[in-house]
């Protein structure tokens, strides 16, 4: 099974490589935003939000070698899509730019990437390296799950191991499901949690298996709480309010980890990521972290949009 998901990851970025090309400069990262690891472990993607020309893309590199720390640049980068929408701010609260914020692989290795503050001019949407695009502006038009101004900001994305996408809509206060067809079901909307601001504004998001083999779902509240539910018990979710703004989340089945902005403007050394399961700190005094994830020995990799880094931080495990 595993050389079988090997195999496919491989499979899907030589034929989306192939119809991007390829090159430094293509690669080149301006502003980092989600970053990920592939189900296979072995393949790394960051979303790049671009600089406001339509220049946002998604590329890939292999994972970092054991041991390293420090500010990190890929080698091996492979673009898996580019020229994607990216378009400048006139309020640049959290981002400078409108444009992608993340991307997921599946099992069989297809890569789906969210772009979002969408508006009337660059409607937020799905694309996928299998060709499926899903306008989620028009999904929050139609449907408008929690009642309020009807805007889209997809902001996070998780692959379900079954198939499909759940997706989080910063602006709609929705997390969002969306098989393969492209049908798109509301699982989730955060919406007046008492005792935090912004209402909910799910940020981040995971997806991992649960018992019965039904799908867990995490979400981070940008309003300053971590949520998580079961779409399939169609209960309302489990909240725990945080101290600060929850900007991404990760559950590897062994720890949940939590990005965090201990100030609401994101001001420079008040990021920081905590682990749920063991109830601490694991790094501190980060500059206005924008993505972030756990690599397979431990260590954690950081994406920072406004300098267009990344860092490696942590010890092996």
């Amino acid at each position: 099974m595993r050389l079988a998901v090997l195999a496919a990851s491989l499979f899907a970025l030589a034929v989306v490589v192939a119809g991007c090309g390829r090159g430094g400069g293509e690669s080149a990262l301006n502003a980092p935003r989600g970053v990920s690891l592939s189900p296979d472990g072995v393949t790394m993607l960051v979303v790049d939000a671009g600089t406001g020309k339509d220049d946002g893309k998604v590329v890939s590199f292999p994972v970092p070698a054991a041991g390293k720390t420090g500010d990190f640049k890929p080698v091996g980068t492979k673009v898996v899509f580019k020229d994607l929408p990216s378009q400048k701010m006139k309020d640049e609260g959290y981002a400078t730019v409108a444009g992608p914020s993340a991307a997921a692989m599946a099992p069989d290795g297809v890569v789906c990437v969210v772009i979002g503050e969408g508006g009337e001019s660059q409607p937020g949407e799905l694309r996928c390296t299998d060709g499926l695009k899903v306008d989620l502006t028009a999904v929050e038009r139609d449907r408008n799950p929690d009642k309020g101004p009807v805007v889209s900001d997809p902001f996070g994305i998780a692959a379900d191991a079954d198939g499909g996408w759940f997706v989080s809509d910063l602006r709609a206060n929705s997390v969002l499901f969306i098989d393969r067809a492209g049908e798109v079901t509301v699982v989730a909307v955060f919406k007046d949690i008492e005792g935090l601001p912004s209402n909910g504004q799910p940020a981040g998001v995971y997806a991992i298996q649960g018992q019965r083999g039904s799908p867990v779902v995490g979400v981070a509240l940008y309003g300053g709480a971590l949520a998580g539910f079961s779409p399939a018990l169609q209960q309302p979710p489990v909240v725990q309010q945080m101290d600060g703004r929850a900007i991404a989340l990760q559950d590897d089945g062994a720890e949940t980890l939590a990005l965090l902005w201990s100030d609401s403007s994101g001001a420079p050394g008040t990021g920081s990521v905590f682990n749920m399961t063991l109830g601490l700190t694991v790094a501190q005094k980060l500059n206005r972290p924008s993505g972030f994830v756990k690599l397979p020995d431990g260590r954690l990799l950081i994406s920072y949009e406004r300098t267009g880094k990344l860092e490696i931080v942590g010890k092996p495990r």
